[in-house]
């Protein structure tokens, strides 16, 4: 397994550009891993497994990290009932168009915020 891959599985599939590179990807790796069929680029600066959680790849497109029912259910926490939007952090005035957005500070270039910003 390539290990691009085994990172973003443990970022439940999708990262940042500057995630990456930070954690030691170089960009030639990167680039590598996308034309081989590792990974794909959904949105500009965004790498993700082909079966990325659609929730991460809005997160990641818009800016903004998933947080509250949303970011519970990517991490596989129960949560009562089915999420009829999503809901994400945001620290600036990002416009996240059909969810709701929690304004207050996002973790830098966290996908999913933490844990007890969810709850």
């Amino acid at each position: 397994m390539h290990s691009l891959e085994v990172f973003l599985e443990s970022r439940h599939g999708a990262a940042r550009f500057s995630t990456l590179t930070a954690n030691g990807f170089r960009r030639t790796e990167i680039q590598r891993a996308v034309r081989d069929g590792v990974v794909c680029r959904p949105s500009p600066g965004t790498f993700a497994l082909p079966d990325a959680p659609a929730e991460l790849l809005f997160a990641a497109a818009n800016g903004v990290s998933l947080t509250c029912v949303s970011g519970a259910k990517v991490l596989g926490w129960w949560v009562v009932g089915e999420v009829s939007q999503m809901h994400v952090a945001a620290d600036r005035a990002a416009k996240a168009e059909g969810a709701v957005v929690h304004r207050g500070p996002r973790t830098g270039h966290r996908l999913i915020a933490t844990p007890t910003q969810i709850i």
